[in-house]
This record gives C-alpha cells, sequence and structure tokens, in this order.
C-alpha cells in the first residue's frame, strides 16, 4: 500500500476538525453547508450543551436559536449527532468516546478498487 502524507496548518482546534468534517462529508457523499460544518466542528471541540449553542448565537455563525434547531435537524438526519434517548431536546454526539481532539490528528483513508 502507499501512502501519500498532506501536511496541513490550520489556526484553532474547530478549524481543525473543520477540515477533517469537510474530508468525510467528501469521501462519504453528504452535503453540509459551512455553516453547518462549523456548528458540528464546535459541538465536536465544546460538546453539545447550552454554552456552545450560546457561543455559536454569539459568535454570529448562526443568527438565532431557530437556525440552530435547524441545523441540529439536519446533523441528526444525517447522522452526525443523535438524540439522546429519555431526554428531552437533548442530542449527543454520534463519535467513539474514545475521541478527543488533539493538536496532531491523522486521517488514514483506505481508498479500494476492488
Amino acid at each position: 500500500m502507499n501512502l501519500i502524507k498532506i501536511d496541513k496548518k490550520v489556526q484553532t482546534q474547530t478549524d481543525q476538525i473543520e477540515l477533517i468534517i469537510s474530508i468525510l462529508c467528501f469521501l462519504y457523499d453528504k452535503r453540509l453547508s459551512k455553516t453547518e460544518q462549523k456548528c458540528l466542528a464546535f459541538y465536536v471541540v465544546y460538546g453539545i450543551k447550552e454554552k456552545t449553542d450560546e457561543l455559536l448565537i454569539s459568535s454570529k455563525i448562526v443568527p438565532h436559536i431557530e437556525s440552530l434547531r435547524n441545523v441540529k435537524g439536519k446533523l441528526c438526519k444525517l447522522g452526525f449527532i443523535k438524540r439522546e434517548p429519555g431526554i428531552y431536546k437533548s442530542y449527543q454526539l454520534n463519535l467513539s468516546k474514545d475521541f478527543q481532539p488533539d493538536d496532531v490528528l491523522g486521517l488514514l483513508i483506505k481508498i479500494d478498487r476492488s
């Protein structure tokens, strides 16, 4: 197997996660707007909680709470987040429990012709 190494520098942890999300969306043919990708990146880094929602609105990534609810609905429909069972209006990330964003993240992509 041949490997191609690509190094990419980013400024913030959310930019790092946003880049990985855009690569995954491309590979799995899922369509997310830049706003939806940025919201998902914030949820990965800061968690899905009320303070993160407030941060997204105060930093003008989304204009108001209704827009954020629409983003959460789409992310849920595409399988990036899932509803928390038994808790009304509560979501959780659909990631491995072991995943922790770090300073350096690697992504191994296997492209198979068979």
